[in-house]
């Protein structure tokens, strides 16, 4: 009870406990016997967002102090990124992909396991050959983009590739074309600004390119240019951050 912080909760009844401390409660109960293995199944599904979050943290800190392996099942994408040193996706009782946090969100091995980890872009396009070490494709209204695969797709190959929101970088419009620089390569699109949204710490923008809508995340930071609905911007998108998907 002193590791989980209710000792001063011995003489309450369960009724009297918030959601929080319940929750607490039933981590006790399932320490208590010093388990090799600990399921915890969507512990935190029934707490509000800000209780969630501290109950989060506490529980990595617990998990560091128990030295038990814990298996956390969850619907929750930010969750699982924040809580799990390894994160396995399952699709349809299938383990479709096990890695690292950053591994598994950045380089996510199909659509399935890319759109259950947060939001993403996706750009039908048709393999046009390499340029400078990435896979040049092209888009359906003929822009040519560069991306990054693990393996290298035939040349006339139909396939989608993925973007994530905050990966692209929105520019004032200064022109379209492909940009080379000395680490890196990738293209510029023109586009319009169809809708905005502030979202606290960043502004949502869902950019029309030609036959292609594109989300974009910006930081809301005063350093960030703010557009607005029908201003013309350029969209920037690194070959690093474009990925092929082969499924």
């Amino acid at each position: 009870m002193e590791r989980v912080r209710i000792s001063e909760l011995l003489d309450r009844y369960p009724h009297q406990l918030s959601g929080g401390q319940q929750q607490r409660v039933a981590l006790a109960r399932a320490i208590v016997f010093q388990p090799p293995l600990l399921l915890m199944d969507e512990p935190l599904s029934a707490l509000d967002r800000n209780l969630r979050e501290e109950m989060q943290y506490e529980l990595k800190a617990l998990h560091r102090q128990l030295h038990t392996t814990i298996i956390f099942v969850t619907h929750d994408q930010g969750e699982a990124l924040t809580m799990s040193d390894r994160v396995a996706v399952l699709q349809a009782g299938h383990l479709v992909q096990l890695e690292r946090p950053r591994e598994i969100y950045e380089r996510p091995l199909n659509s399935f396991v890319a759109r259950f980890l947060g939001d993403t872009n996706f750009i039908e396009a048709t393999v046009c050959g390499n340029n400078a070490g990435s896979i040049e494709i092209q888009t359906k209204s003929g822009h040519r983009l560069f991306a990054s695969a693990s393996d290298v797709p035939p040349r006339g190959c139909k396939l989608q590739a993925m973007v994530r929101p905050e990966a692209l970088e929105i520019r004032a419009w200064e022109g379209s074309g492909v940009l080379f620089g000395a680490d890196f390569i990738g293209a510029r699109l023109a586009g319009r600004v169809e809708r905005e949204a502030f979202v606290g710490g960043f502004h949502r923008y869902w950019i029309r390119c030609d036959d292609t809508e594109l989300c974009a995340k910006v930081p809301s930071s005063a350093r960030h240019s703010v557009f607005a609905v029908g201003d013309e911007v350029a969209v920037v998108i690194h070959a690093k951050d474009l990925l092929l998907m082969l499924d």
